[in-house]
């Protein structure tokens, strides 16, 4: 067909070849969720089939398991008692890891053999090994019903508190409960046991390191005390520091007056320096000691005195008068105590300068000779200050040893457990084990996923081309119509035979196999409209996909419509149309001859039971090498059968 294909598939029919391809989703294309359920609707039967497999699977096996119920008691370790090995007096809080080792303990051998003999569970079917061997020994039968008992019991912390939960599974909800307490009570009772043991031996243990490290301590603190007393130090005594020697507070009391000492010295040095460069430059009178001291003010002021009577009285007796000599010899007086008294003046100024020097330099000594005892004593200090610290640390440890061996001993006398039973196990009333609800949702979703994964394995080995969007997406052609599949039944009449579908139309015009051709013919008449169409041909890639049943079924459609129809029969093989129509029978040539040039072609047609519906038949089934169809022979042949008809 010169427009598009005709599908003798089961989609739909009737589709106009003029509207572009919808998008579908193929496995060669994006998958859209249209896609997916028009897959799961293909597949359906196979998709329930695994489903209700793995349904019924799921709960046969919940039937058949054998349920398990689960116990749990709780019991609190109490940190408040100094009741575990390795918690310090005082410490509210335990090591978690000794948390841990209780809960390590709860699941030992010794519990275990405790909880059997309690319980009397050597012979109980559910422990008891099924069948002994020859040699077996007691011991043997213990360990093999210890390993199934700790095989179901679980313990485990509540997080980071103080409570641990005992949870056995059994078969039996009563058993379950009465193997947690019994583990609980042995635990219990068992840590009473060890712990006052483990404390007796840590009590003779302490003891005899107690006596060792006070002997010890002894000795050090013996020979420190003689150390200080050699050096003369002074503090360090137990559990003090040093503050120094003798020696240095001497140094240091020495080195204020050396000081002083230099400073004084440095200063009278500056003085009597001073006067003399004073006295170089212009005399007594220009020393500022000399002018500063008080005789020699009071001096001065005695001869201004004099002077000032020697004028009046020269002036009244004359210069040789004796009062007047007498006057004078007072003033030469006066400057002779002035001068002696400077002189001594610079002498004191020099004297004090030597003294201080001198004194300096004797402190000076006295310094150096302690500074030698400072460095000898200094080091008796550090060797004593070693041994202090040795004393020290001997009395840190003999006051912790003393303090474990307080607890150790109070652990010793206490008879009560350091755990107490917060919650006891009762018998569960369902079952922990299976699950219903899990093993049916389990069920539901593991039949859906391999319900859909045989889907997706069907879908996956499937390669037809199943609906007309996706003929057209993998195709890029245009499909004008598509047939549905007919079953026997459809074709089967009342006495029991089958018509052929190409004459079902004629005695059902209105089933939708007559419809979808009607459809096509629709299709044919509106793309006519847009260009001259009269040829049309109906191929398939293979034989039997139904071409010969379609283009008679399309030929009697279009001629029940009122068109003029040329049907020429090309299968030259089988020539089957002409055996259903009955031509073979009537002709006594067909299209092969009228190919090889035997006879007109226009002398072949026959008229079909319809009206308005002419046959080329084929005489019979022709068996040939020779190209009958090649060199323009068939369009030959149609252009001379052609005219007088709608379509060929």
């Amino acid at each position: 067909m010169s427009e598009g294909r005709v599908v003798t598939e089961g989609s739909p029919y009737g589709m106009d070849p003029y509207r572009a391809p919808a998008p579908v989703s193929t496995m060669g294309g994006g998958i859209t969720l249209g896609y997916l359920f028009e897959v799961v609707r293909r597949h359906w039967i196979a998709m329930a089939l695994v489903f209700g497999a793995v349904l019924g699977a799921a709960i046969v096996a919940l039937l058949l398991i054998q349920p398990r119920y689960v116990a749990t008691t709780r019991i609190k370790i109490d940190p408040n008692q100094a009741a575990m090995i390795g918690v310090a007096a005082g410490n509210a809080r335990p090591d978690p890891g000794s948390i841990d080792t209780e809960v390590a303990a709860m699941q030992s051998r010794d519990i275990a053999v405790m909880v059997i003999n309690r319980l009397r569970l050597m012979y109980d079917p559910e422990f008891a090994p099924k069948a002994d061997t020859p040699n077996s020994s007691p011991n043997a039968r213990v360990d093999a019903v210890a390993g199934r008992l700790l095989s179901e019991l679980n313990v485990k912390r509540e997080r980071d508190t103080y409570v641990i939960n005992i949870s056995y599974r059994s078969v039996n909800a009563i058993k379950a409960a009465e193997v947690a307490n019994a583990f609980a009570e042995a635990y219990m009772n068992s840590s009473v046991g060890s712990r006052t043991g483990t404390a007796a031996k840590q009590v003779e243990f302490l003891t005899g390191r107690l006596n060792t490290l006070g002997s010890e301590l002894a000795g050090i603190e013996s020979k420190a005390a003689q150390l200080r007393a050699q050096a003369g130090i002074i503090g360090g005594g137990t559990g003090g520091s040093f503050s120094g020697t003798v020696t240095d507070q001497r140094v240091s009391a020495q080195s204020s007056q050396l000081s002083a000492a230099q400073s004084a010295a440095s200063a009278a040095e500056a003085r009597y320096n001073v006067a003399r460069q004073q006295l170089a430059s212009g005399g007594l009178d220009n020393v500022s000691a000399v002018l500063e001291s008080p005789v020699i003010t009071n001096l001065r002021a005695q001869r201004a005195e004099v002077v000032r009577n020697l004028g009046s009285i020269q002036s009244r007796y004359g210069p040789r008068h004796p009062e007047t000599l007498s006057v004078l010899q007072q003033v030469q007086q006066l400057d002779q105590q002035i001068d002696e008294e400077a002189r001594r003046v610079m002498g004191r100024l020099a004297s004090d300068a030597t003294a201080e020097r001198a004194r300096a330099q004797s402190l000076a000594g006295e310094m150096a000779q302690l500074r030698g005892e400072q460095a000898a004593s200094s080091r008796a200090g550090i060797m004593a200050q070693g041994i202090q610290q040795q004393a020290d640390a001997k009395r840190d440890a003999y006051n912790r040893v003393a303090a474990e061996l307080q607890q150790a001993s109070s652990l010793a006398r206490n008879t009560q457990t350091q755990a107490q039973i917060v919650e006891l196990a009762i018998p569960p009333r369902s079952p922990s084990f299976p699950n219903p609800q899990l093993f049916i949702a389990f069920g539901v979703i593991a039949g859906l996923g391999l319900g859909l994964g045989s889907v997706a394995g069907l879908e996956f080995m499937s390669h037809g081309i199943r609906t007309a969007e996706t003929l057209e997406t993998q195709l890029g052609i245009t499909c004008i119509g598509s047939i549905p599949n007919l079953e026997k039944k459809d074709l089967r009449q009342s006495d029991g035979e089958l018509l052929n579908p190409a004459d079902l139309l004629i005695e059902h015009p209105v089933i939708p196999f007559s419809e979808a051709f009607r459809g096509i013919r629709n299709t044919v008449i509106r793309a006519k409209q847009k260009r001259p169409i009269q040829k049309l041909a109906i191929v398939s890639s293979l034989p039997g996909e139904g071409k010969t049943t379609s283009v008679l079924a399309m030929s009697r459609t279009m001629a029940l419509s009122g068109d003029k129809i040329l049907l020429i029969d090309c299968d030259v093989r089988k020539a089957s149309l002409s055996e259903h129509v009955g031509a073979t029978e009537q002709a006594e040539y067909g299209l092969v001859e009228a190919l090889q040039g035997k006879v007109d072609p226009r002398s072949l047609i026959r008229a079909d039971e319809i009206p308005g519906l002419d046959i080329i038949p084929v005489k019979e089934p022709f068996f040939s090498a020779e190209d009958l169809f090649g060199d323009g022979k068939i369009q030959a042949l149609v252009d001379k059968v052609k005219d007088g008809y709608d379509y060929v």
